[in-house]
């Protein structure tokens, strides 16, 4: 989503002059759309942030436009889709975890005699997300034995967003 934002306004001066209108009306600060880059992943947090800091002005832009470009067609879809936001801000929360172990791992010093018990924090603190902590518990240091789909593992307020199976493409 991200990627097709960037590409949508990177070359159009008339699209972003049309997109800051939107963000005028929303009272939405315009910035320049961030590009995130495969080879760095970690600029997906950096772009999803900003999509979500612009998301009302984006949200209405490509809702009430209309063109026929695959890229735009995809870009209006999830805009449609009222867990969109949603699921950016889940996003957002998450990649604080990977950027945070990222940093870990490019260190200067030696790191060897810590990999081990900083993986095993990192993915208990990924996977506290979405367990509980009984469940986290019960694996005893290997998250690997449990059943991440089992309702019963999970945090009860997010059994009905994950029993919904609701894709994000």
């Amino acid at each position: 989503m991200v990627i097709d934002i960037y590409y949508w306004f990177d070359k159009s001066t008339k699209r972003k002059a049309l997109l800051a209108e939107f963000y005028s009306f929303h009272d939405v600060d315009y910035r320049k759309i961030v590009k995130h880059v495969n080879t760095r992943w970690l600029s997906l947090e950096q772009a999803v942030t900003q999509v979500l800091q612009q998301f009302p002005g984006l949200k209405s832009y490509f809702l009430s436009n209309d063109e026929h470009e695959a890229r735009f067609g995809r870009l209006q879809t999830l805009f449609e889709n009222p867990m969109t936001e949603v699921y950016l801000l889940f996003y957002q929360s998450s990649l604080q975890e990977f950027i945070h172990f990222n940093m870990f791992l490019q260190r200067e010093d030696p790191i060897i005699p810590v990999v081990y018990e900083q993986t095993t924090s990192f993915l208990q603190n990924l996977t506290g997300k979405f367990l509980t902590v009984a469940a986290i518990k019960e694996a005893k240091g290997d998250l690997s034995t449990l059943d991440f789909k089992d309702p019963k593992f999970q945090h009860p307020e997010k059994r009905a967003t994950s029993a919904k199976h609701i894709q994000f493409n």
